[in-house]
């Protein structure tokens, strides 16, 4: 909790403005932070609408003592103070680019003897600026400056969230090795101090590392006892964050009704907290659930709903990646025209605040709307951006799907060897990151394409990996048979005696397994069905 300031010691109008604004801003950053948020006023959502409708004269204030920090001490005091304040609030509400600033204009007098905590506050305020304007190298320089300050302050509860800091970054990078070190180092210093906050959050952390390392089982077991831990503390904020990110697991995983029960938890106990943001979070995702099984009604009206907490409590880029949303369900009805905007929209918000990763995604969006079109140029050179996005940025998961749906374009232009490439490039990210639904499309792309290419070994090693693929994913069983009933067209059109056999026996042992009827005559009658490409 951030300490308040000293009064001022004139009766100046702006600086006992500033000096007010400053405390609400102070004020809001308790609320958010309150144990108890069921108590009237309390918790992130009210403090989000607290600090909304005082949101003008909280940015005249801190101009104000920006402008005057240079030549006054008392202008220099506040401006600290407004770089310390509600990183967290801030993070919602202001650009990138302006945060940075308010944070430039303090930096100064926390420099000076006697505030090492404004110091530390700063510094790792800097690097979440940073992360947020899509620059984490310099984040990087300013989370090792902050790990610096917290050793030679003896800080320790600094030092370990700066180890975070530092730990997420490295993931980023893939550095999963440094990663894991620096998460021990800081899971030491809260067993140390007896921090059961700091070890939920490193237990958090560690289940982002094995998520992005491809260890989802570890991921699972990592995020379960975050979440045991924030439910026995009392963290609130973080069982919500603990569900949502288990929730993000089980839908990678292909698991789409356990993953649409956690998000509906996280939605049940934001609304017993009256957490209206966390709210948001929740029915986001579960509309991104709906909508991959194709409930788009209930799909438009879960974004609608978060849509409208968003644009109540939060800045431009969390109501844009909504609305981008919007549109994969607005592309599921051939809505092209409203897609195109929903997804254009998102890339320009998302362009303007200096988030890499979300123009990326818009853009990989915004491609397969292109493709929709037929403006195969434009859909290639978003595609291609996308990439270049991602691949800077270290994301598999996101490189992976912009790379099968570029060899949906790079198919549909007939360059057949470039398709081959993309998705065995994207296979291995996919596989790393464990997203099993794109990691499917992927493969039965190969095998479409091997067989086009007349390599009929490579498109039966493909298609059967593609069918064990199907086997795991809940609710895909429908898709798998229309892949067997393509692999039995092909059997039929190549004629081979030893294949035909080869592929009876396979096929009997898979539809034993799946136990269906209707399937086994459909198959029975084959000739029917190609095998699909992805474009999303």
């Amino acid at each position: 909790m951030l300490e308040l300031p000293a009064p001022p010691q004139t009766a100046e109008p702006e600086l006992k403005h500033a000096d007010a604004c400053l405390r609400l801003l102070i004020k809001c950053e308790d609320l958010a932070g309150a144990r108890e948020p069921t108590e009237p006023g309390a918790g992130l959502s009210a403090a989000l609408e607290k600090l909304a409708a005082n949101w003008e004269q909280v940015l005249k204030a801190q101009r104000w003592c920006a402008l005057h920090a240079g030549e006054r001490d008392d202008a220099a005091y506040l401006a600290m103070y407004f770089a310390c304040a509600a990183p967290d609030l801030l993070y919602l509400r202001l650009e990138a680019t302006v945060w940075l600033e308010w944070l430039k204009a303090g930096r100064p007098f926390a420099e000076r003897e006697g505030f090492p905590k404004a110091r530390l506050r700063i510094l790792g305020n800097f690097g979440h600026a940073y992360l947020a304007a899509g620059q984490p190298a310099e984040a990087r320089l300013y989370f090792e400056q902050q790990l610096a300050t917290a050793r030679t302050f003896q800080k320790s509860r600094a030092e370990g969230t700066a180890l975070c800091s530092l730990g997420d970054l490295d993931i980023r990078e893939g550095s999963y090795e440094a990663a894991e070190e620096r998460f021990h180092q800081a899971f030491r210093v809260a067993l140390e101090l007896g921090d059961r906050q700091l070890e939920a959050d490193v237990l958090g952390n560690m289940g982002n590392l094995h998520d992005e390392a491809g260890r989802p089982e570890a991921a699972s077991a990592a995020y379960l006892q975050a979440l045991e831990l924030a439910r026995r503390i009392g963290d609130h904020e973080g069982e919500m964050r603990h569900l949502g990110n288990l929730g993000v697991l089980s839908k990678y995983a292909g698991d789409l009704d356990h993953a649409a029960e956690l998000y509906r938890q996280q939605l049940v106990l934001a609304r017993d907290l009256l957490d209206v943001r966390s709210q948001a979070m929740a029915l986001h995702n579960l509309g991104l659930i709906l909508a991959q099984q194709g409930r788009l009604d209930e799909a438009e009206e879960s974004f609608l709903e978060a849509l409208v907490i968003r644009r109540r409590t939060e800045g431009r880029l969390g109501r844009a990646i909504t609305v981008g949303c919007l549109g994969t369900v607005y592309r599921q009805r051939q809505e092209s025209s409203r897609a195109l905007k929903a997804f254009q929209y998102w890339r320009r918000v998302a362009h303007e605040m200096g988030s890499p990763n979300h123009e990326g995604q818009a853009l990989s969006n915004l491609g397969n709307v292109w493709v929709d079109l037929g403006e195969l140029s434009l859909a290639r050179e978003a595609l291609e951006r996308a990439g270049d996005l991602q691949r800077t940025l270290g994301h598999p998961r996101d490189l992976g799907i912009a790379l099968v749906n570029l060899g949906a374009v790079e198919h549909r232009l007939g360059r057949n060897h470039r398709v081959l490439d993309l998705n065995r490039e994207a296979l291995v990210l996919l596989q790393r990151s464990g997203y099993r639904r794109a990691e499917v499309i992927a493969q039965r792309n190969l095998a479409k394409v091997s067989y086009e290419e007349g390599n009929v070994q490579e498109a039966f090693h493909w298609a059967w990996q593609a069918v064990e693929s199907y086997r795991k994913i809940q609710s895909s069983a429908g898709d798998c048979f229309d892949l067997l009933a393509a692999m039995a067209t092909w059997v039929q059109e190549i004629g081979d005696a030893e294949l035909q056999q080869e592929f009876e026996v396979r096929l009997e042992a898979v539809l034993r397994e799946l136990d269906d009827p209707w399937a086994r005559m459909t198959l029975e009658e084959v000739g029917r069905g190609e095998p699909g490409h992805a474009d999303g």
